[in-house]
């Protein structure tokens, strides 16, 4: 095929990577080569890093991995680096990537482990990069994992459910728009108030 908007490869020949000769070729062949160089680091990253979330629950040293991890949020995070300034992207990281690893092992680590007290020190480390947003990846889930049976109105908190519940009390970003969060308090039993949390935190006179 001939014409301004035919597409060869590099070499010429019509092998190798697609790419415009006209027209909006370089947009084009940038955005191509930035997406197949995404593609790349991305399935390394979670080849290497992934394996840990791969190991069977009953491994008791995998798990230990995953929790010692979590400690430190923003390192995982950073496992999947940014991808270089090329394209479309030379201003904006690649959208929805920051996250996703920690929430999988974060998933991975309340599947493991069957007592909150295990979970409370990742629990804490987490609240930092909790939002309302992030509910259904991150501190709903941990909520679900401190209260297993839910909450009956009136019940003494265990030391590791006050500490959870007063991080998240004194995170303002968890309390914006809270039908977002709602349903995960009422399934618990708790209230999806932030005064009310802070009341059932207080000590019983």
């Amino acid at each position: 095929m001939s014409g301004s908007g035919s597409v060869t490869g590099l070499d010429g020949q019509g092998g190798g990577r697609p790419q415009q000769q006209a027209g909006g070729g370089d947009e084009c062949g940038a955005f191509a080569g930035t997406l197949l160089e995404t593609i790349g680091w991305l399935s390394s990253a979670l080849d290497a890093r992934g394996r840990l979330y791969r190991q069977r629950p009953g491994n008791a040293r995998a798990t230990r991995v995953i929790l010692h991890a979590l400690l430190e949020p923003a390192t995982v995070d950073s496992w999947l680096p940014q991808p270089t300034p090329a394209g479309p992207w030379v201003v904006d990281p690649l959208p929805q990537i920051e996250g996703r690893l920690r929430h999988a092992l974060l998933s991975a680590a309340i599947e493991r482990t069957d007592d909150f007290e295990e979970l409370l020190a990742v629990a804490i480390a987490c609240v930092p990069f909790c939002s309302n947003l992030t509910i259904g990846d991150d501190w709903g889930p941990l909520l679900a994992a401190a209260f297993p049976s839910g909450y009956s109105s009136g019940a003494e908190l265990t030391p590791a459910q006050h500490r959870f519940l007063s991080a998240l009390a004194d995170r303002d970003v968890c309390w914006r728009y809270t039908h977002l969060i709602a349903s995960w308090f009422q399934d618990i039993g708790l209230p999806a108030d932030r005064d009310a949390i802070k009341a059932l935190l207080k000590p019983a006179r």
